[in-house]
């Protein structure tokens, strides 16, 4: 992902007068469909998590696991790993 974005980058900062161009805008777009598989694999080892705990420790439910603090957490790891530039309107032919 750090890649495509410095790459991105380096096609925009290239342009003089077109900040954007086809190249840059596929490869935005390819980063924003893959942060969203990040994203989704991100929650899901949580849930996971949570499923582990509460058969570890014989709950009936893994809600019952999910403290406050936990969901702070989650939260802020969706919202960093949600950073990343996102791809604006298509850019012109020319």
């Amino acid at each position: 992902g750090l890649i495509l974005m410095f790459s991105a980058n380096e096609l925009t900062f290239s342009r003089m007068h077109n900040t954007d161009s086809v190249a840059s805008w596929f490869i935005k777009l390819f980063i924003s469909i893959t942060t969203a598989i990040l994203l989704g694999l991100a929650f899901y080892y949580h849930y996971l998590n949570l499923q582990l705990y509460a058969a570890q420790n014989g709950l009936q439910n893994w809600r019952v696991g999910l403290t406050p603090k936990k969901i702070v957490f989650i939260v802020a790891e969706l919202v960093v790993c949600a950073i990343h530039p996102m791809p604006r309107g298509y850019p012109p032919p020319g």
